[in-house]
């Protein structure tokens, strides 16, 4: 038996090949059978980085080969930038590479099995491998299967909300088995590329989950719908489950879900598998615990300069209604205070015209993921507003997001 499991790698800062490198360890270490390993990357893939994931398939007889998209197929990577322009931090260009797979691939491979790198294979993969595809050109996990109800999903995705999408069909795009012959077959709609780049002509101001989209347009109620076991979300199992014990199966760190807080056994897990690769080090540990301390320090630091500056100035509120009651919760809620829907389609123009009026006497706790808020935090300094003293992103002070952030500095 030979299987073939595809990644997909963009790397500016260096580091996401660590990423890669502990789901390469843990595929290895649980199986016996022979894996070809097909690693679709650019030119951000560093000589180091590329020999230390090498040494990992060697380290088990298994063989694995790169392909350089930026050599290969150029054009088709500048398709991917023209035809998704808003392509930012959080989903890079990468994130399409997996749509070249049918293409990029010898055609005397017919199947293949995409992983995230965020993803631990904690079983063997020749259970995986060993599903009929049938005749469907995909397989994937609808991400109902991992707790996310009807209402749960149309409040992070607005395309659910507004049915373009059925919810409990929308598979996540993360772990997919692939009939490459099926993929290959020339349609009048061009390549697996060009028919998810198309999805972005019909809906241009979709810019969450660009792939996981384009694909979900592409395959809507055409694909094989397979058990959770196959693509554990750790940041929904954590917020849906009540047991929190890791299982064999494929666990998904998609979010950041990695962290250092080792009672958690996904995060005991991932460790353990990063400990096996050339990626570590006792100096990485030493790093990583200092960086802890550090960001501790940092935001209790920034904690008190907020309550200080509470004192002083009343307080704004930019926030998606959703996250309202989790906000009021946990920082509280005053008669004088001023919310504002981050939702509605002129909201930035209300935030700043409402910092503008109030400028000096009000400080705005603003709610946002960490690539969204870099652009309003760009834009409200554009305006002459002060990060920490006009403004600050709640989420600085969750402790939930800590781990990944000490991770990135590995």
């Amino acid at each position: 038996m030979l299987i073939h499991v595809c990644y997909s790698l963009y790397d500016v800062s260096g580091k996401y090949s660590k990423f890669l490198g502990m789901s390469i360890q843990s595929l290895l270490d649980n199986t016996d059978e022979t894996v070809t390993i097909h690693v679709l990357h650019d030119s951000t893939l560093t000589k180091d980085n590329r020999n230390k994931l090498t040494k990992i398939a060697y380290s088990h007889e298994q063989e694995i080969i790169f392909y350089n998209v930026d050599i290969l197929v150029p054009k088709e990577k500048q398709k991917i930038f023209d035809g998704v322009p808003y392509l930012k931090s959080r989903f890079s260009v990468a994130c399409f590479y997996r749509a070249m797979i049918p293409n990029i691939l010898s055609t005397t491979i017919d199947k293949a099995i995409y992983l995230d790198a965020d993803t631990i294979i904690n079983f063997d993969i020749k259970e995986f491998w060993g599903i009929d595809l049938q005749k469907f050109p995909i397989a994937a996990i609808p991400e109902s299967k991992s707790g996310h109800t009807q209402e749960s999903m149309s409040s992070v995705n607005l395309l659910i909300k507004d049915g373009v999408f059925i919810w409990n069909d929308y598979f996540n795009s993360g772990v997919l088995m692939m009939n490459l012959d099926q993929l290959r077959i020339s349609t009048e709609d061009g390549n697996l590329l060009d028919r998810c780049l198309a999805f972005f002509e019909k809906y241009p101001n979709a810019t969450d989950c660009p792939d996981q989209n384009a694909l979900n347009f592409v395959f809507k109620e055409n694909y094989l719908k397979l058990p959770v076991k196959f693509n554990r979300l750790v940041f929904l199992n954590r917020k849906f489950r009540k047991s929190q014990k890791v299982g064999r199966e494929i666990i998904h760190y998609a979010a950041h879900a990695f962290g250092i807080d080792f009672k958690d056994e996904f995060n005991q897990l991932w460790f353990e598998y990063y400990s096996r690769t050339p990626f570590f080090s006792p100096e990485k540990v030493v790093d990583l615990l200092a960086s802890s301390q550090r960001f501790e320090l940092q935001k209790g630091n920034l904690w008190k300069k907020i309550v200080n500056l509470d004192v002083t100035r009343q307080r704004g509120f930019f926030i998606y209604p959703k996250d309202s009651d989790r906000i009021i919760q946990f920082i509280g809620k005053n008669d004088e205070d001023i919310g504002l829907n981050a939702e509605i389609p002129n909201a930035m123009e209300n935030l700043i015209s409402t910092m503008e009026k109030y400028r000096g006497k009000y400080m705005f706790f603003i709610n946002l993921a960490e690539d969204k808020f870099s652009d309003v935090r760009g834009i409200l300094k554009e305006h002459g507003f002060e990060e920490h003293t006009d403004f600050f992103n709640v989420r600085e002070l969750n402790s939930n997001d800590n781990g990944y952030r000490f991770i990135q500095e590995m």
